[in-house]
């Protein structure tokens, strides 16, 4: 028996008796003790006595568990190869524990390094295959042919003729931005226009949006958001099969604030505003991998980011897919579906991204001649972004249908797609143009720009010839936007925030000018920014001081982008604070208030590509003459409306403009605009009149050039000349840029110089006709103004029903003879020399290719016939090449595969560049195709040097 060792040695029993007749008992032994022990254990009770021995015996079975657990442990550490526990981390006392271990010290090192680098390489191994399966294929240089197109003489709406329309023809709107999930100003002018559209009331209007995840964690929206229908969205994998996945689809209610008389004096605010509902039908993601991450967004600020496993790409065609497959779902079965008695009539696509949309519209109608499909019109935002949105093949060829499935119409549409493929990437924009029965723009002026060849833009050989083409059938028109009144927040009459702070411009009635309100301060509009400019001061005195009573403030609104503008805003600083120097240099000699040129410039928006680095530094720099408000505070949204107010100037420096929303808005609140006039601008932009009498004269912005010859501005060379902005002008260098920042700086400091004559020279009335003439130049561009957009997006709706009840049924689908292809690639006296290599900047929303990737336009060259993978089961000629089940001599039924989307597209694209390269001196193999020396295949790069 082992005895633990904090007991003591055993020792024999002893007999004790009472004489000779005594028993003999035997008694453990037990540790000394001294008589003072002895003495206190007598005077203790017997159970007191005995519970010594009990804690012996505990302790005694505690170290036996004690010994067998760590025996457990040291065989598991052996087994691991680990030092037993408590051995010293020195190499002495490893050596000692060596022989307990029984692994020597080498060998446990190599067997940690082992597993060590055995686990590092699995993980790496993961990761690359992960990688290697996730990443989109590199795009390719991208090569551009020349093409030929007709200037076409600009042919506008004829507002003569009657309006067809029945009464409530459903329309859908398809956008990524709408109401609740606006991010810029594709959804700021959708939002007003679909509001203006449903205040008319001769359309019954819904529209089409993503379920982004951010509305559900919104308290006022995820209450009135229910489900509809259940989709099953084909895809199609790389073999060619097909796999459903669910996509449900919900309806938001979603509540919108109207207020039809902001300027009667006779209705109160409350009773104007007047609460309406718009359905907005959600597109949700799939159920399924990798969809089920479609449509992840933090805010409205995120709506265009891809989460992964989900490509950017993968996720607008989704999309579009599914928005075609559920307006087929409801014309199929409208009374089931969301409740409505009424088919689709008409679908208004808006942008690039959801130009896919038409094409699964125009498949369904060559699938089924009986199905009922709606009118299409297409809106171009853009004359820059959207034509340079592009999707690779090898992405869009997952949403095409196979061959087998497809009736013959479709087969022919899907063989046309690659018209609108060039280097491996569809262009959507193009195809959209073609394929819908009206197409819009959203500047009348540009419109007349492009279509009669005094407007080009980048990479416009994309688009114009089958703008062109359009445009010659009169299917293409400009329209104006317009400005929403219905937005409280720039509502400068009805915003809360000023009619809590008493800021808001008084409401008169519809004649602003009329002579017996000028004179009434309590009427005054001028005396409205004055209290507004206080209110800022009082709020905000870490942003604006009690100077900015005596000085204007210059207000830029917009995303922090460098087409905006943002490289003229350090120069207008660095001229005032020299102006302050030279102020305080003549202040001895009083001459300061001759010199004195002072003035607040704010900067409000969204970050974007321009760096926030370099704002931040501007406000550090310079702290008295700069104010940035950026959206990471919420500054915007609480005192938005009152900075608006309190500006005095609306700074506008864009190199292009649609429309230019952001200078509508500042007449609206009384402030000039000093801008470029490019674009839409000059559409409802007027420089002031120099020799006209300054209170009388005509005119509500202050204008400089960009370029010398182009706009209307100070230092023109062609007065009243071309309105719209060249191509290679739009992304311009620091050197070409130069001209134009002196310019501003002129216009700036001119502006500001009259600023402060009309606060010191000016009289009240004068001041307050000038202020209230700009507030009547906005109230002009209203969506219902006669002729306005609402009267003519309707005209355009109507002649688009017109274009799609004119197709032949059953037979053959109008976009087969009415929308022919571009015209193919063809050499001319025309064709620039050689080719032109540009670098290209990377985009903001859309994404397209980065700044090492090419841009090359060749005058002419052959159709690639690589655009596509070759495909799984298209081996040799006719398949017949070898494989594990039969090869060329295979027999069986079994073994045979029909062909897929991507084999017959591939066999379409090399049948073309073979009948295109019989003018060739000799026949040159395709690129794209695997030598028989086994060798890898050719580079993008390669190939397209073998086409110069």
């Amino acid at each position: 028996m082992v005895v633990p060792s904090g007991l003591p040695p055993a020792t024999p029993p002893r007999r004790t008796g009472q004489g000779r007749s005594s028993s003999i008992s035997i008694i453990p032994a037990t540790p000394s003790r001294s008589p003072i022990t002895r003495r206190s254990e007598a005077r203790r009770s017997p159970p007191q006595r005995q519970a010594p021995s009990t804690r012996d015996g505990r302790e005694l079975e505690s170290a036996s568990k004690l010994a067998a657990y760590k025996k457990k442990e040291d065989i598991g550490r052996r087994i691991f190869g680990l030092p037993p526990r408590g051995a010293a981390s020195s190499t002495r006392d490893s050596k000692q524990h060596l022989p307990q271990i029984g692994v020597p010290l080498p060998r446990r090192c190599f067997l940690r390094t082992l597993v060590i680098v055995g686990t590092a390489v699995i993980a790496g191994l993961i990761v690359w295959l992960v990688a290697i399966f996730d990443r989109e294929p590199a795009r390719e240089p991208l090569v551009i042919p020349y093409r030929e197109w007709d200037t076409v003489p600009y042919t506008h709406l004829d507002y003569s003729s009657p309006i067809a329309l029945r009464p409530m023809t459903r329309l859908f709107h398809v956008s990524k931005e709408f109401g609740p999930a606006t991010m810029g100003g594709l959804g700021v002018m959708l939002t007003s226009l679909v509001v203006a559209q449903t205040q008319s009331g001769q359309l019954d209007i819904s529209v089409i949006l993503p379920h982004y995840s951010y509305l559900n964690s919104i308290p006022e929206l995820k209450d009135q958001i229910e489900l509809v229908a259940e989709l099953q969205v084909p895809v199609v994998s790389y073999r060619g099969h097909v796999r459903h996945v669910a996509c449900p689809v919900s309806r938001l209610r979603w509540k919108y604030v109207d207020v039809p008389d902001f300027l009667g004096a006779e209705v109160e605010t409350a009773e104007a505003i007047q609460e309406r509902f718009i359905d907005i039908y959600l597109i949700g993601p799939g159920k399924s991998h990798p969809f089920h991450v479609a449509f992840r967004a933090k805010d409205s600020g995120d709506v265009y980011s891809a989460y992964k496993p989900l490509r950017q790409e993968w996720k607008d065609l989704w999309f579009a897919s599914a928005t075609a497959e559920f307006i087929g779902l409801i014309n199929a079965h409208p009374t089931t579906i969301d409740g409505s008695s009424g088919l689709v009539d008409l679908v208004h696509l808006h942008g690039a991204t959801n130009a896919m949309v038409a094409y699964y519209i125009r498949q369904q109608e060559a699938q089924n001649h009986n199905a009922t499909i709606p009118a299409i019109i297409y809106t171009l935002h853009d004359s820059l972004d959207e034509v340079e949105y592009s999707n690779l093949v090898s992405n869009a060829v997952s949403f095409l249908s196979p061959i087998e499935h497809q009736s013959p119409l479709a087969h022919l549409l899907v063989t046309r797609l690659p018209n609108y493929v060039h280097s491996a990437q569809l262009f959507p924009a193009a195809m959209a143009v073609d394929l819908a029965d009206m197409v819009t723009f959203v500047s009348r002026s540009i419109a007349a720009d492009i279509t009669e060849g005094r407007f080009t833009f980048r990479l416009q050989e994309l688009i114009m010839p089958s703008i062109a083409a359009q445009a010659k059938r009169g299917h293409f028109v400009g329209i104006t936007n317009g400005i929403d009144f219905t937005d409280l927040s720039k509502n400068p009459f009805v915003a809360p925030l000023l009619v809590k702070r008493g800021a808001a411009f008084p409401r008169i009635g519809s004649n602003l000018l009329r002579s017996s309100t000028l004179e009434d301060e309590a009427l005054s509009f001028v005396a409205a920014k004055r209290r507004a400019k206080q209110a800022l001061i009082d709020a905000l005195p870490m942003h604006f001081s009690e100077a900015d009573l005596r000085r204007p403030i210059l207000l830029f609104i917009g995303r922090f982008q460098y087409n905006k503008g943002c490289e003229f805003l350090e120069p207008i600083l660095e001229m005032l604070l020299e102006a302050q120097r030279t102020a305080e240099a003549f202040k001895d000699d009083g001459q300061a208030a001759h010199h004195q040129f002072d003035a607040r410039l704010v900067v409000m928006g969204a970050r974007n590509n321009y760096p926030i680095q370099e704002l931040r530094r501007l406000q550090q720099w310079y702290p008295r003459h700069f104010t940035l408000i950026d959206d990471a505070s919420d500054l915007q949204s609480q005192w938005g409306s009152m900075i608006r107010m309190a500006s005095d100037f609306s700074f506008v420096p864009s190199f292009s403009e649609a429309f230019g929303l952001v200078a509508a808005e500042g007449l609206l609140f009384g402030a000039p605009v000093i801008s470029t006039g490019v674009g839409g601008l000059a559409e409802f932009l007027v420089p002031f009149d120099k020799e006209a009498k300054k209170p009388s004269s005509a005119g509500n912005a202050h204008l400089f050039q960009l370029y010398g010859g182009v706009g209307r501005g100070e230092g023109s060379g062609t007065p009243g000349g071309e309105l719209s902005l060249q191509a290679d002008q739009a992304r311009p260098s620091l050197e070409e840029l130069d001209p134009a920042i002196r310019r501003c700086n002129t216009v700036v400091a001119s502006a500001i110089r009259g600023w402060q004559e009309r606060a010191h020279d000016w009289a009240r009335v004068d001041q307050e006709r000038f202020v209230r003439r700009l507030v009547v130049d906005a109230l002009e561009l209203s969506w219902h103004r006669p002729n306005g957009p609402v009267e003519e997006f309707t005209r355009v709706y109507d002649a688009a029903l017109r274009v799609s009840r004119a197709r032949p049924i059953g037979g053959r689908a109008h976009w087969v003879d009415h929308h022919p292809h571009p015209p193919a690639a063809t050499l001319t006296k025309s064709a620039p020399p050689g080719i032109v290599a540009t670098a290209v900047a990377h985009l903001p929303i859309y994404k397209i290719w980065t700044t090492d990737n090419e841009i090359r336009r060749q005058p002419q060259a052959p159709i690639v016939a690589h655009l596509l993978p070759e495909a799984a089961n298209s081996k040799g000629n006719g398949g017949s090449g070898s494989s594990k089940k039969g090869g060329a001599n295979g027999s069986g039924a079994r073994n045979k595969k029909k062909p897929s989307t991507t084999s017959a597209l591939k066999s379409h694209f090399h049948q073309k560049a073979k009948a295109h390269s019989t003018h060739h001196e000799h026949r040159k193999p395709s690129p794209h195709r695997r030598p028989k020396n086994g060798s890898k295949q050719m580079t993008a790069k390669s190939a397209a040097r073998r086409h110069r």
